[in-house]
This record gives C-alpha cells, structure tokens and sequence, in this order.
C-alpha cells in the first residue's frame, strides 16, 4: 500500500471500520483457514478452475471480496448468533433459490446483504477510492456465477469476523499488487477560481485609488473571452480607452489573423429601455456593429425585470447577443477547472498588463488567496507598497 496517498488511506480506513465489526488479528486456529481461502482465491484470479480450459475468472478476487463483506453483515444481523455457517445463514435469512445472484435477506424482507451491491462496493473502492482504474468490472457475470465459488463462500461463513477482516485485508493487498495505481486519474479537489471572480468579486472601485469604475468588469470579460475564444487574437485597451481612437469596433475586438470574428462591448450596469440606447449605453456599439457586420456580445451587469425581452430583441434587430454577469456565471459553472484557471489568469493579465494598475491587480490577488491560498499566481514576486499606492502612471 507504499503508493496510497493520505486521502486515499483515509477513505480506505473508512470504508474497513463500515465493512467489519472487528478490526483485530484472527484467532490461531483460523490461520490455516484464512490462508487456505486467500490462496483458492489467488489461484483461481491467476490461473482459473483446475482442470478446465479458458481465461482465469478475474472477477473472482472481487467476488470472494464481496463474500466477506455479505458475511459480516449477515453476522452484524443475526444478533446472538455470531459466526454463522453458511447453511445456519440460509436458514436464517431467507433467500430466493430461483434468483440468478446471492442475496440474503432478513425475515421481514429488508434486503440484508446483496452480493451484487457488495460486489459494486468492493469494485469502487479499487477504481475510484484507490485509482486502480485496470480493476475489472463485469458485477453480472461475476454474481451470476457465484455458485462455482461455494466452496470459498463457505469457508467465508466459518470464519469469524477478525477472520474475515484479515482475509479481506490479504485480499486487498493482492488486488493492489496486481492492478497499478493510475496517478493521472484522481485529482485533489482544486478551487475553481473564475466562477467565485464572476459571482463574488467586488467590482466597486475603492476610494483612493486610481482604479477606474467599469474595470474590473472589463477585466473579468476579457479573462472570459480569453478562455472561451483561445482560437482568436485579443486586441483590448483600458476602460475609456476609447474604441474609435484605437480603431476598434467594442471594447474587446477578436482577430483571427486580419479578420475580425468577434467584437464585444462591456457595460457594468443596469440597464433598461430608457438607457441601454443612450451615451452610457449601447448605442454607439450598436451602431458600430451594424455598420460592420460583424459578430457581436454586448455583456452587462444586469437587465432590469421586466425589460429583458425588448432589450434582447432590440439588440437583436443590430446584430448583437446579450449577456448579463448571472448568464456568464451559469455558462462558467460548466467549465472544468484548467479553463477556469485560464480566464483567471487573463483577468489578471488585463489589470496588470493592459489596464497597468497595480492597486486593482494588487486587489485581485487578495481576492484569490482568500478562496485559494495556494494558487501559483500567488508565489509571484507581489508590487510593493510604493507602487500599489502610486499605481502605474495614466
């Protein structure tokens, strides 16, 4: 078990202290009995039935796993009669003689132990809890057959509950000897920074600072057409930079070479039908847009309720799609995390390198340790007071 992580070790301890009543040392007369059942159970993982043809019965290892831990439930059950063999357990607990796969119920009906919900246990523990991704399946074909294995089952009902957990544990340690660790299929929970920027960041800029009101929306726009459209060239100035002046069409413009696709003007606020047109609005976008052609978003902070409809069908008629901050957050939602970490990191870029201030870039960042201390932006080298106070000249 040299290659289980802490997390992993954790799990695995858990699932152990749910499976069995007793986590201790078989007694002496069990050895023999516990070792006899691991080998059976080893031999027929490696080399199948004696004497008949065709691949060994991988499921096996896991069934016999799943044996043990129906064994212990049935004991857990049968309260003053522990250690039941297994005949004392179909007398017991009545089972289907009809039915395909094993399942031991108690006498009022409630299902007790289901070698197949046993045998999915034992096959998740290897693929999800212990990254043994190579774990066979096949639960039907193994609880199908599970008449071929009575000898095992039986020699699991003899055993007592230490027996069982040490045989469960030989087991196990055989399992991950022969099924390697998969290290690129777990991943440790990681923060999934640009949701918690879209939805959470305060975009008010701070008296005392020369941060720009509309910046951080800017900022947090560029980071998410930077992530989405990563096939086309950004070209973005700063908050009133003036899209006239540097030839451009929106506030955000994407090339892909020569050509413009895709052109996106940002507005940090609520607006309605008596100002999306107006001088603080959209109006000259939209203008722009119609005279160009060209693919357009317009991304507000909301639209007042009840206005959504003619709005949207307003910008529409120009050629433009609307989007509101709560729109971007449920399109967000859907992104892994490698493509979140890539638009936070663009919207960082914009503060620091677009927008130059250090203030905004500075706060950003406290942003992000609070939600991720451990973030790589945060080992960069961070501006000094000096400069954060000065900000980068206008």
């Amino acid at each position: 078990m040299d290659d289980l992580d802490q997390s992993m070790m954790a799990s695995l301890e858990a699932f152990l202290d749910a499976g069995f009543s007793v986590r201790s040392d078989p007694l002496a007369n069990e050895l023999d009995a516990v070792q006899a059942l691991v080998s059976s159970v080893e031999q027929l993982f490696l080399h199948g039935f004696e004497g008949r043809r065709g691949s060994p019965p991988r499921y096996s290892l896991f069934l016999v796993m799943a044996f043990l831990l129906g064994a212990e439930a049935v004991d857990q059950e049968s309260t003053g009669e522990p250690n039941l063999s297994l005949d004392d357990a179909k007398r017991r607990f009545v089972t289907n003689p009809d039915a395909d796969t094993l399942a031991f119920k108690s006498e009022d009906g409630a299902l007790t132990a289901s070698v197949r919900g046993k045998y999915e246990d034992v096959h998740k523990l290897f693929y999800t809890t212990l990254g043994r991704t190579a774990a066979p399946y096949g639960p039907q074909q193994a609880t199908n057959n599970w008449q071929r294995f009575e000898e095992q089952l039986r020699s699991v009902f003899s055993l007592s509950s230490a027996g069982r957990f040490a045989a469960f544990q030989h087991l196990l340690e055989f399992g991950l000897a022969r099924f390697p660790l998969n290290r690129f299929f777990r991943q440790e929970s990681r923060v999934r920074l640009f949701e918690k920027i879209v939805s959470a960041y305060d975009r008010t800029a701070p008296r005392g600072t020369t941060e720009r009101a509309g910046t951080a929306m800017q900022a947090i726009v560029y980071g998410f057409i930077a992530a989405d459209r990563r096939h086309l060239d950004i070209a973005a100035d700063k908050v009133g930079g003036g899209s006239r002046r540097q030839r451009r069409i929106g506030d955000i413009d994407c090339y892909r070479g020569l050509v413009p696709e895709l052109t996106v003007e940002v507005k940090d606020l609520v607006i309605d039908e008596s100002n999306y047109r107006g001088p603080r609005g959209l109006g000259q976008f939209m203008t722009n847009v119609e005279q160009s052609g060209i693919f357009a978003l317009a991304v507000v902070a909301d639209v007042r309720e009840g206005h959504e409809d003619a709005i949207s069908a307003g910008l529409a008629a120009a050629g433009i799609r609307l989007l509101t901050l709560r729109d971007l957050a449920s399109i967000v939602e859907t992104w892994d995390w490698a493509k979140q970490d890539t638009a936070a990191q663009a919207t960082l870029h914009y503060l620091s390198h677009v927008e130059q201030k250090d203030s905004a870039t500075s706060r950003l960042i406290t942003f992000l340790r609070e939600h991720d201390p451990a973030h790589e932006s945060l080992r960069q080298e961070q501006p000094d007071e000096q400069s954060v106070a000065s900000d980068s000249s206008e």
